[in-house]
C-alpha cells in the first residue's frame, strides 16, 4: 500500500478530519494534507514523526512504510535508468546490422 493511502488510512482510524489533523500537526493547513494524502506532497521525516504521534501509529510501523515506498521508487528508478541506458548503448552500425540480416 502506497505511503500516502496508509496516511489517510491511520488520519481516518483516529476520527480527524485533515483540518484537525493539521492543526495536531502545527504549521500546516489542510490543503497540504491532501496534497500529501493524495501522493502529490511527500511528507518530512519530522511530520511522518508527528503523524505517528498523532494518529497513534507505532513509529517502527510508521518508519517500515516509509522505507517500502522508498524502496519501491528505488526499484521503478533503477529500472527506468537501466532500460533508457540500455537503449542508447546500442551502436548504430550495430542496428544496421541487425536490419540487414533481415
Amino acid at each position: 500500500m502506497p505511503l500516502c493511502q496508509f496516511l489517510k488510512e491511520q488520519r481516518q482510524k483516529s476520527c480527524l478530519t485533515q483540518q484537525e489533523a493539521a492543526d495536531l500537526l502545527g504549521d500546516y493547513k489542510s490543503q497540504f494534507i491532501s496534497s500529501v494524502e493524495l501522493g502529490r506532497r511527500k511528507p518530512s521525516i519530522k511530520l511522518l514523526k508527528r503523524m505517528a504521534c498523532v494518529y497513534d501509529v507505532c513509529e517502527t510501523e510508521m518508519f517500515n512504510r516509509y522505507v517500502e515506498e522508498a524502496e519501491e521508487q528505488a526499484v521503478k528508478k533503477a529500472t527506468d535508468r537501466w532500460n533508457h541506458k540500455e537503449e542508447l548503448e546500442i551502436p548504430v552500425f550495430g542496428l544496421l546490422a541487425l536490419a540487414l540480416q533481415f
